[in-house]
């Protein structure tokens, strides 16, 4: 005969009780208690308050943090929100005429006017940016003898 605190039916709201008291500690990390306030953080700063003055805010609750690990964090957090929110670019399906986005290769804005960059190339940035550079260029094995001085 089971024990009545191991029934399947009754550790459902246990673990619901123990996470909402879990929800209401303080976070170990510093990175975590800054999460915690993130919105009201961001608020401060877009009201125009200071770093420097977040952090006394910050301090005065018992998260000790300084001014340059402040922006880490802030810096780390606005990142990951950047990528949460970012829309990958479409990838056309296999058995199209283009044989390179069947592969995964997504145009690239910054190269727009030249074409598709390979995602197995990891230069082709800087093949691209070399081809764009007008200097000399004296290779004398393709020099006509007839018009040298």
């Amino acid at each position: 005969m089971p024990q009545s605190g191991n029934r399947s039916d009754t550790w459902p709201p246990l673990a619901r009780t123990r996470l909402a008291a879990l929800r209401e500690k303080k976070p170990e990390r510093k990175s975590a208690q800054i999460r915690a306030v993130w919105p009201d953080i961001k608020a401060a700063l877009d009201n125009g308050h200071s770093l420097k003055a977040v952090c006394e805010c910050l301090e005065a609750a018992g998260v000790t943090v300084t001014v340059p690990a402040l922006a880490v964090y802030i810096g780390r957090i606005r990142k990951k929100d950047r990528e949460i929110t970012r829309v990958p670019a479409p990838v056309r399906a296999v058995g199209t005429n283009d044989s390179s986005t069947a592969l995964g290769v997504r145009t690239d804005t910054k190269t727009a006017g030249t074409g598709t960059r390979h995602a197995a190339d990891p230069l082709a940035n800087v093949r691209e940016s070399g081809a764009n550079i007008r200097s000399f260029d004296y290779r004398p094995e393709l020099a006509d003898p007839t018009k040298l001085i």
